[in-house]
């Protein structure tokens, strides 16, 4: 076998000629040479990964932006729901009390009005029994006594729960000399009222505080002490008198209205023939009656400043009856005191007797000191008019008045329980007073209007009037002081109607809410780990695919991927010019290029495998790396595709 000749060159650059301790720099010109090239190589192919990067950036931005919209979405949704449940059942609960309020604000407007209505026609009656009497006895006004008043008085204050009832007769300058004859002389009826007054207590229930009555309360005001003993009593004044700063004056007016009849009947000064009509707070309603023929709603007044239930002057001093008397300048037998035509005998025994207990014991004087300690509170007179016929022409010839507490228009008919309706009835007169209804409690609060204001807009008003429904034709009157009442509500009526549900179901709303912004953010941080664990995947597979496969290979084989084409392996090197004649033109993208003229270079190295099998791998490995890298550079600045590298052969286009 003939030994193949060396040649010097090959010798030279054969592999037994190489150490790893030699100064390696095979391709150090080269490399200087195509510096330049690879440059601008490297830079374009960096350029392509800097906007890549960019890309990949901006669409992250963009992610994270659609997730942080969704997120507050939830956030704005959660806030807007359980504001919107929370507002429906406030407002709920505000219209569920505003309709209870409105329904017995109702009820206590009709209430005033009914009462109203039941005490006009209770002392409608009296108005037309007096007028029936006067006309069938044949008397002549002012000088009529009407027999048994407290007994008819007592029936008209129980029914219309009323505090006291006067007549007070209509007299002119002309006849007021014959009326005070008259009254001095008549006066035994005080008597017998006073009789009766103790033979039936209970008609006094009257003029107690009919609230207390009802609700079954003690006063808890200590009562005075009782009054003092009279010896002398003297119930009527000789003459027609009003008060002037605490002293008693005499009336000389072209008209008086002189305190007549009454029940109950006051004992001790002679407040009979007092003329309420000077009263200057009188005079309003009374003329209002005089001119017009109507009720009429007196002001209000303080009941605990009044004088045993009636509204008159206070005089200052406690006069004794030769006092009195001095006052006018009259003897004690000026006036000769007859009795009445005829005294009922049944009363007889009983008269005697009172006269005794007042002019002894004093033990009618302490009851009617425990009666009157319970009177107090705001209230008004009633004023009516009696009239000198029942039909056709007919004059005001007396007027009476009835004295009732405010509180007692409130009591009946109440609505079912009312819990804290503030109630203020006030005048045109600038009076006003407050109450509070709660159950079947009503409580004055004081003067004036003590509505929280907080419920100024939520309010009902009614006026007092009533409509004619009496036998006389009379209704209340509307030109003196008309009266109104104005309901409010109140927070203790509000917080009935409050409860926990709006919050609750607030809560409960924002809860769920609360769990599916906590689920979304769980689910997005799952999902943020899972895709960046398969880009971190992609990024090593991206990675490998390069290093196998140049830069627009890989493009081409991610595109077709995009595209969910996978190339046949029979296309992957078919030229469109060599395709057979009977196929068809394929609609799967081809990854090679077809190059009808292609320089292909295959390189060995010489003796490697001997030389390789006495060296240490490191001295291998070093040799293979230095001189891959050397081709690899060479081959990327020449524009030359390697096409594989196998051991230590080299496969160049």
């Amino acid at each position: 076998m003939k030994r193949r000749q060396t040649d010097p060159l090959e010798d030279e650059y054969s592999v037994d000629n190489f150490s790893s301790d030699d100064d390696i720099s095979l391709y150090s010109k080269e490399e200087e040479e195509g510096e330049t090239a690879t440059t601008r190589s490297n830079t374009s192919s960096n350029t392509e990964d800097l906007l890549e990067s960019t890309n990949l950036l901006r669409k992250d931005i963009r992610i994270r932006m659609i997730r942080a919209a969704a997120l507050l979405i939830l956030i704005v949704a959660a806030i807007v729901v359980s504001f919107v449940v929370y507002t429906t059942l406030r407002a709920s609960e505000q219209r569920e009390f505003e309709t209870r309020f409105l329904d017995q604000a109702a009820q206590v407007g009709n209430a005033l009005r009914k009462e109203m209505q039941s005490k006009l026609r209770v002392i409608d009656s009296l108005s037309v029994t007096t007028t029936s009497y006067a006309n069938s006895r044949g008397r002549t006004w002012p000088n009529i006594t009407i027999p048994e008043f407290s007994y008819r008085a007592a029936s008209v204050l129980t029914i219309a729960r009323g505090i006291s009832m006067a007549l007070q007769p209509v007299v002119t300058s002309d006849l007021l000399e014959a009326w005070e004859n008259y009254s001095v002389k008549e006066q035994k009826w005080i008597t017998y009222d006073l009789a009766f007054q103790e033979m039936y207590p209970s008609a006094l229930e009257s003029q107690r505080d009919v609230g207390d009555i009802r609700r079954g309360r003690k006063t808890q005001e200590a009562p005075p002490k009782p009054p003092k003993k009279v010896k002398n009593r003297y119930n009527v004044s000789e003459f027609v008198f009003h008060v002037e700063d605490g002293v008693p004056k005499r009336s000389e007016k072209n008209m008086t209205l002189p305190f007549w009849q009454h029940s109950p009947v006051l004992d001790g000064l002679p407040w009979i023939n007092y003329d309420v009509f000077e009263k200057e707070e009188n005079k309003g309603p009374i003329l209002e009656v005089l001119n017009n023929q109507q009720a009429a709603l007196g002001m209000i007044y303080e009941l605990s400043d009044s004088i045993r239930g009636y509204n008159f002057d206070p005089i200052d001093s406690e006069y004794t009856q030769k006092e009195w008397k001095d006052i006018w300048g009259v003897s004690e037998n000026h006036f000769q005191h007859d009795g009445l035509d005829q005294e009922p005998a049944m009363l007889e025994d009983k008269i005697q007797n009172n006269e005794e207990m007042i002019d002894g014991s004093g033990a009618t004087g302490a009851e009617e000191a425990t009666m009157y300690a319970m009177l107090g509170g705001p209230a008004v007179n009633i004023w009516y008019p009696v009239f000198s016929g029942l039909g056709g022409m007919r004059d005001v010839v007396a007027i009476l008045s009835m004295t009732t507490k405010w509180e007692s228009f409130l009591l009946p008919n109440l609505p079912p329980d009312p819990n804290g309706l503030i109630v203020v009835i006030w005048n045109e007169c600038d009076q006003v007073i407050t109450f509070d209804i709660t159950g079947t409690d009503v409580t004055y609060l004081g003067p004036g209007d003590l509505h929280e204001h907080e419920y100024d807009e939520l309010k009902e008003t009614f006026s007092l009037d009533t409509e004619i429904s009496t036998f006389s034709m009379i209704q209340l009157s509307t030109g003196f002081c008309p009266y109104f009442a104005t309901v409010y509500p109140s927070s203790q009526m509000r917080e009935e109607f409050e409860s926990t549900s709006p919050v609750a179901y607030t809560v409960g709303v924002a809860t769920i809410f609360a769990f599916a912004i906590a689920v979304f953010i769980l689910y997005d941080f799952l999902v943020e780990r899972r895709q960046k664990f398969l880009a971190e995947t992609a990024h090593k597979t991206s990675t490998i695919v390069s290093g196998l496969f140049p830069r627009t290979v890989r493009d081409r084989l991610y595109d077709q991927e995009k595209q969910g084409l996978s190339p046949k392996k029979s296309q992957f090197l078919t030229s469109p010019n060599h395709r057979p004649k009977n196929s068809k033109p394929s609609t799967t993208s081809q990854i090679a290029d077809v190059y009808t003229s292609t320089t292909v270079m295959f390189g060995d190295i010489a003796g490697f495998t001997a030389w390789s099998s006495t060296r240490q791998p490191s001295e291998v490995f070093v040799l293979l790396e230095t001189l891959y890298a050397s081709f690899d550079k060479t081959a990327k600045r020449m524009n030359v595709f390697k096409v594989e590298t196998i051991g230590d052969c080299f496969n160049f286009e």
